[in-house]
């Protein structure tokens, strides 16, 4: 199973639609492979829909990292998101 954590996105507000709640950010992370980290990620795309992610979240951390910006959430593990790059 692989599945990539998220550590930075960049112009959030620039990619939302906020009336149909679709959504396309560039983000940065890590790709982990059979639970171990294989690679840093730069400057893909995950996209999808505000509702359906909600509908996907698989578990919630016990966590809350730093705000980022004004959002303090914690660690989320979501399928069905789209990613390029």
């Amino acid at each position: 199973m692989a599945f990539c954590f998220l550590t930075r996105s960049c112009y959030l507000s620039s990619f939302r639609k906020a009336t149909s709640g679709d959504f396309s950010i560039p983000v940065e992370g890590y790709l982990y492979e059979k639970g171990q980290p294989s690679g840093a990620l730069k400057y893909f795309l995950i996209s999808g829909n505000v509702l359906q992610l909600l509908g996907d979240v698989d578990a919630v951390g016990s966590d809350a990292l730093a705000p980022v910006g004004t959002i303090i959430c914690p660690l989320l593990l979501v399928h069905g998101l789209n990613v390029s790059g």
